[in-house]
C-alpha cells in the first residue's frame, strides 16, 4: 500500500474524460468520485482491499427532503 499510494493519489494524471466519467468536478459527488477513482487506481497497483465510505447524517437528512 505504501508504495502504491503516491502514484494512486495522483489522479490529475487521468484524462479529463475519465475524471468526468467518475463525476469529478460535479459538486454533488466530487468527494466520492475522487475516492472511487483512487480506489480503482489502488486496486490496479495490487492493493487487495479498499474500503470507501459515503454518507452520514447530513446526507441522509438531505435524501429524506428530496423524496
Amino acid at each position: 500500500m505504501q508504495s502504491a499510494a503516491p502514484e494512486a493519489l495522483a489522479i490529475e494524471t487521468e484524462t479529463r474524460q475519465v475524471q468526468g466519467l467518475y463525476g469529478i468536478g460535479d459538486k454533488r459527488c466530487d468527494h466520492f468520485a475522487r475516492q472511487c477513482l483512487v480506489a480503482r487506481r489502488l486496486v490496479e497497483r495490487g492493493v487487495r482491499f479498499v474500503q470507501l465510505y459515503s454518507g452520514g447524517k447530513r446526507e441522509s437528512a438531505e435524501l429524506g427532503r428530496a423524496q
